[in-house]
């Protein structure tokens, strides 16, 4: 039951990614699902990889919804899922790091 919102975390030595889904995702999630049992995978790569030669400052993150084993995609919701994801200002150029 998520009656209130639910906050889900992954922490590492550097930062701490957190996940919360808002107080009526339970009932706006009943659209897309029979029954009340969904799956929530939330991952953090700590150290995302190069992309076409751009190094990532923040993790990586991805979150997945299923129900019985098949995704749910999650739209239409009547508050927003919150993703606070920390910056690593090492990362930035000289100019940008200095001014936040």
């Amino acid at each position: 039951d998520m009656a209130d919102s639910t906050t889900m975390g992954s922490s590492y030595v550097q930062t701490t990614v957190t996940a919360t889904l808002p107080a009526g995702f339970e009932s706006d999630l009943a659209a897309h699902v029979s029954g009340t049992d969904v799956d929530v995978l939330f991952s953090v790569m700590q150290e995302a990889p190069t992309l076409q030669g751009v190094t990532p400052i923040s993790p990586l993150v991805t979150m997945l919804f299923a129900h019985s084993g098949q995704s749910i995609a999650v739209q239409g919701l009547s508050d927003p899922i919150e993703i606070k994801i920390p910056i690593d200002r090492s990362k930035l150029c000289p100019v940008h790091a200095r001014h936040p």
